[in-house]
């Protein structure tokens, strides 16, 4: 977090204001010496990403602001005018931007958008740029208006942790909004679901589209995961799996 506030700080086109939500973390930002303007906003528990999400993006539209880059704590920005990009050509028709994300620990591209196959039930981020058009970004840095944010009523809490960025930019499409993908590129350690959150989040996710085909091609995907853990003898991720297909059926 502090070195975002450092690369957020050092940017050509500073944010006026900054909104943090600690989600209840065990570590407090460091805000003392950093030259902007932040509010920290505590949770008593941790209320999962989109909650917190929600949150510090209705205190910056009750601050007056309509234009908004939602930042993971460990993202950093490579350029200069990361921000000013980000946040260019957002109106009523382009909703939301995104960057090209960068896996620091790989040094290498891990999305220019995310794609979903609604015949296999497969949800995923490509490094392609110039392919059909993206129905979601990583929900670690995102660019988006206050009209599209209030038309889709913001990020569905239930998921709780993964794919509420699929869910939040999928619906802003459906809605109507451009997702557009920049030419910026951020960087960031990813960790992606546990196998029980990828299993229960997918199928919710698959249901709110209602999709009969969709959902059952997500739940067969699911299953064939689960199969392939336990030929592996990986029992623990096997019934993970099984339980979150469970979960989310019953959602």
């Amino acid at each position: 977090m502090n070195e975002l506030l450092a690369d957020l700080a050092n940017q050509l086109n500073k944010p006026d204001q900054v909104f943090i939500c600690d989600n209840n973390s065990s570590v407090a930002p460091n805000i003392k010496n950093i030259k902007l303007n932040v509010e920290v906003i505590n949770f008593s528990r941790n209320k999962g990403f989109g909650a917190a999400a929600n949150k510090t993006v209705r205190q910056a539209i009750e601050a007056g602001y309509d234009k908004y880059i939602l930042f993971s704590q460990d993202v950093r920005l490579h350029q200069p005018d990361a921000t000013e990009e980000l946040i260019s050509d957002l109106s009523n028709d382009v909703g939301l931007n995104f960057p090209t994300m960068i896996d620091r620990n790989k040094n290498e591209i891990f999305s220019n958008g995310g794609l979903i196959n609604f015949l296999t039930g497969k949800v995923y981020l490509t490094k392609k740029i110039n392919t059909k058009e993206k129905l979601w970004a990583d929900g670690s840095c995102l660019a988006f208006s206050k009209a599209a944010f209030e038309k889709v009523q913001g990020f569905d809490e239930n998921f709780f942790m993964y794919f509420e960025d699929v869910d939040f930019c999928y619906r802003m499409s459906r809605a109507g909004f451009i997702l557009q993908h920049k030419l910026v590129e951020v960087s960031q350690a990813p960790n992606g679901p546990t196998a029980l959150q990828r299993s229960r989040n997918s199928i919710i996710f698959a249901k709110k589209t209602k999709s009969f085909w969709f959902l059952a091609a997500t739940v067969k995907r699911n299953l064939i995961g689960a199969l392939k853990s336990l030929i592996k003898f990986n029992y623990q991720e096997f019934k993970a799996r099984l339980k979150g297909i469970g979960l989310g059926l019953k959602n």
